[in-house]
């Protein structure tokens, strides 16, 4: 194990906040786990497992506790009894386009595969980049993930949240997830069903902090078809494809890896990803806006009997609403706004984003200061609309333990 000292949780969450930890640990593989753990029960520390920290609140004060960090970063893709094995990095710059290490053999097998509409199964392990995992994936012919591009974080935290954007969710494609349970001192492995996937929701984020997530093992049927969930996302994807929306470099890079024209549609609708979210505001660019920890509110979900009392209450014909069978989303970007709070606003030294309503902005605020602010949000949308909006990051200071 790598053990850091004396390291600043503000650099270390994507929000911008914490205070420093005594011990940051980074763990390779379970026996790196098990002597961290050991370290931790001999000084008698906290413990907190944190990845990115993009979807986390930090705590503010000092206390004696050990991040535990995951770093490992083997892909295995198993298909027809073949298997392919690589490293992919742990942390990355984001940007719609990598320099990556490009796979024939593995490239050349899924094009074979996918004609026969082979399933094949990605043994991924929890320090992996996410948006990396993603681009990797499209690049060599599994456009699956894509609607999840640009979204921070490790692998291991996409079934905790059950990481989801425009229309998909993980929980579609996780098989299994193989973790280790504090309680019980053992390697412990879940089902998807075992999982209990909900609307960013999960056994693991009910037990938060009480599971240690190794490797996500991802199950798919190859195919080389784009389904795109999304109206927005649709639009701009038809608009990029008539206009042959690629930069020169962009077309000369896939060029040169002489790749077939649907992966080239793969990269067209991952950069119409990137496009809508860095317009929100929602991609890590070290822009002054991207200091927050993404969607900070969940948006509420309504029985039809919900619904229709709310459409009562707000008095207008229209307002925006997703039907997901027998229940109603409604944005809660448009429930803040709708309460009186608009893009750009300011309550201390936090703030609505300028370029979406529904990411709170760190100007070097306290998290005390954040708090205050949350309840001033929900009180106002719930006195205009008689919903009270969830918070959607974890605060650390509800899941800290000891053994």
């Amino acid at each position: 194990m790598n053990l850091i000292k004396n390291v600043k949780l503000s650099q270390k969450t994507t929000i911008g906040l914490g205070a420093k930890v005594p011990y940051f640990i980074e763990i390779k593989n379970l026996e790196e786990l098990s002597e961290a753990l050991k370290f931790i029960k001999e000084n008698h520390l906290f413990y907190f497992i944190l990845g990115e920290g993009s979807n986390t609140i930090a705590i503010d004060k000092e206390i004696p506790i050990a991040i535990l960090h995951p770093v490992n970063n083997q892909i295995i893709y198993k298909i027809d009894k073949k298997e392919f094995i690589y490293n992919l990095p742990v942390q990355i710059q984001y940007n719609n386009f990598y320099n990556i290490d490009f796979q024939c053999d593995l490239y050349e097998a899924i094009q074979f595969y996918t004609k026969k509409n082979k399933k094949i199964q990605i043994i991924a392990d929890a320090g992996i980049n996410w948006d990396y995992f993603v681009y990797f994936n499209l690049l060599h012919g599994i456009p699956h993930f894509i609607a999840l591009s640009g979204i921070p974080g490790k692998i291991g935290s996409t079934p905790i949240q059950n990481v989801g954007a425009y229309g998909e969710e993980v929980k579609s494609f996780i098989e299994y997830v193989y973790t280790y349970t504090f309680n019980e001192q053992k390697v412990k492995v879940f089902s998807n069903k075992e999982c209990d996937f909900k609307y960013r929701d999960s056994i693991f984020k009910k037990y938060l902090n009480q599971f240690y997530i190794y490797q996500v093992i991802f199950n798919i049927t190859l195919n080389d078809s784009i389904q795109i969930k999304y109206p927005e996302l649709q639009k701009i994807y038809l608009d990029y494809k008539n206009n042959s929306n690629l930069e020169l470099w962009e077309e000369s890079l896939l060029h040169i890896l002489n790749l077939n024209r649907n992966i080239k549609e793969f990269y067209l609708l991952r950069k119409c990803v990137y496009t809508i979210r860095r317009k929100k505001g929602m991609i890590l660019d070290n822009s002054e806006f991207s200091k927050s920890a993404g969607s900070f509110f969940t948006n509420p979900i309504l029985t039809e009997e919900e619904f229709i009392k709310l459409k009562n209450h707000l008095l207008i014909e229209n307002f925006p609403f997703f039907r997901e069978g027998k229940y109603f989303k409604i944005p809660a970007a448009w429930l803040i706004e709708f309460s009186g709070i608009k893009k750009g606003f300011r309550y201390k030294n936090w703030g609505i984003s300028p370029l979406h309503a529904l990411a709170i902005i760190n100007y070097g605020g306290t998290l005390e200061e954040l708090k205050e602010f949350i309840q001033f949000i929900q009180k106002n949308v719930y006195n205009k609309t008689g919903i009270l909006l969830k918070p959607e990051p974890v605060f650390m200071e509800d899941f800290i333990y000891k053994f």
